[in-house]
């Protein structure tokens, strides 16, 4: 999300990747809320260069995300993220979005090294 995120905006990237089950949602759906925040942070950043890159980076995620998921415990959250751009902190949100990405990149090798 830009510095210039809106109330509303901020409240739907909350929305789309709260729980929809009280005891837990299931991989399918975690992957589905997972994809739709991501391309929605994109749209709302204006950038459409990192909207397709994020769009085809998606597409070939989603079988890595079900592998890693069942062989590599946890699940990396974008609570930090969403928080740093609701209070207005850019450059926490910049350094929580760059925190997301390593873990990410962390648990794709603990993946392929095992």
């Amino acid at each position: 999300m830009s510095p210039s995120a809106t109330r509303d905006q901020v409240a739907e990237s909350k929305e789309i990747v709260a729980p929809k089950h009280p005891d837990g949602s299931t991989l399918p759906e975690i992957q589905k809320a997972n994809g739709r925040f991501h391309l929605r942070l994109a749209e709302i950043a204006g950038n459409k260069r990192v909207l397709g890159e994020i769009s085809l980076t998606l597409r070939y995620f989603r079988r890595l995300d079900t592998l890693c998921t069942q062989t590599v415990p946890g699940w990396i959250g974008h609570n930090e993220i969403i928080e740093a751009i609701s209070s207005h902190r850019h450059d926490d949100a910049r350094k929580a979005m760059a925190r997301h990405i390593d873990s990410t990149s962390h648990k794709m090798l603990k993946l392929f090294s095992s």
